[in-house]
């Protein structure tokens, strides 16, 4: 793992040692099956999961898997399940990375239940979902606050429809 990769895992979720391909893989498997579950994965949530799986290190191996495999016809609540085992832990941060990613257009009803069927298979309080909305809420009005502080008008560098628009 490149040192940025390294850095961003550690800064997101305080891990230090990269994950296994076998744990990226149903970990990405879940996030995506979450994303996908109001019947697409739009542009705008490709474009996030791409780029985030990118500066994550995720392999272009698994990266080129995603958009052949049709996530309907997955097993969430038994990857959910397999994650767990394999982690060794419980652990939470695919709550946080399928709504981030779902987010990217709209967190959608389905999308939302389908968190919520995951967090039911393993046992995770349904109120741990409701404190990752928010901590996401606060991120997103945190980022905002930056851009607007840091850049109160926009540069040649900024998208002019986007600035300041927390997105």
């Amino acid at each position: 793992m490149e040192p940025m990769h390294e850095f961003l895992m550690e800064e997101t979720y305080g891990a230090v040692f990269q994950f296994p391909p076998e744990i990226v893989e149903v970990y990405s498997r879940i996030v995506l099956t979450i994303v996908a579950a109001d019947g697409i994965i739009s542009p705008e949530e490709w474009r996030y999961v791409n780029a985030y799986a990118r500066a994550m290190g995720v392999p272009e191996e698994i990266r080129g898997r995603w958009p052949k495999t049709d996530f309907s016809k997955t097993n969430l609540e038994e990857d959910v399940r397999t994650f767990w085992r394999l982690i060794g832990t419980p652990n939470y941060a695919f709550i946080y990375d399928a709504i981030k990613i779902a987010s990217a257009d709209g967190f959608a009803p389905e999308e939302r239940a389908a968190v919520m069927r995951a967090v039911k298979a393993v046992g995770i309080p349904t109120h741990l979902v409701n404190q990752v909305e928010k901590l996401l809420d606060l991120e997103r009005t945190a980022r905002a606050m930056r851009v607007a502080l840091l850049y109160p008008e926009p540069t040649l560098f900024h998208d002019p429809t986007k600035f300041h628009s927390g997105a």
